[in-house]
């Protein structure tokens, strides 16, 4: 559940200011560390009922100014919260990793698709030119020329055969990550 506005909480501070144990302050959601944002737990309190103290366990985004999101289930201590809405933190910051992840290993493999096509119709194209050339002149009457094309067009057989294997590559890890994401992004 997501709250915006907090007015039935009691806010009893993030996971790692309540329970010392926990020595960060929040799981980032990119594999960088660097792009993205951090998760952080917080604990909440509700109302007493039958004089007795509950609490709930939630995290919060450090991208977005307002909104809690938090486990329906109430803890019977603080630290039992603390240590539960670092948990809740740490499973929704590693969700988003995988889903980037995903997405970016999708969007790789379309690129790395498209590009190898690309070479790959160049490289079709010098082959035919360089068949046409040695059909009207022997291929001793432009021997550099012959040099350069045979070359380029080993060049671009290599450079396919390394984007496929990158493609391949991210193929696995993005349905590793988040088959669902990385799917959706190749539109399959």
């Amino acid at each position: 559940m997501k709250f915006s506005t907090l007015d039935a909480f009691r806010i009893v501070g993030f996971a790692d200011k309540v329970l010392h144990s926990i020595r960060h302050t929040g799981w980032f959601t990119a594999d960088d560390g660097w792009n993205g944002e951090t998760l952080r737990g917080i604990v909440l309190q509700l109302p007493a009922a039958a004089r007795r103290e509950r609490f709930l366990a939630g995290y919060v985004s450090s991208e977005e100014d307002n909104g809690v999101t938090f486990e329906p289930s109430t803890h019977e201590t603080v630290d039992e919260a603390a240590r539960a809405a670092d948990r809740l933190a740490e499973i929704a910051a590693e969700k988003e990793r995988d889903y980037a992840a995903a997405v970016d290993a999708a969007a790789f493999v379309v690129d790395a698709t498209a590009e190898a096509a690309n070479i790959r119709a160049h490289a079709l194209t010098l082959a035919r030119e360089r068949r046409a050339l040695c059909r009207t002149l022997p291929a001793e009457s432009f021997p550099e020329a012959a040099r350069t094309l045979a070359a380029a067009i080993v060049r671009a057989r290599r450079d396919v055969l390394k984007l496929r294997a990158e493609a391949a590559e991210r193929r696995e890890q993005g349905e590793w990550r988040n088959p669902e994401a990385f799917r959706e992004t190749l539109g399959e």
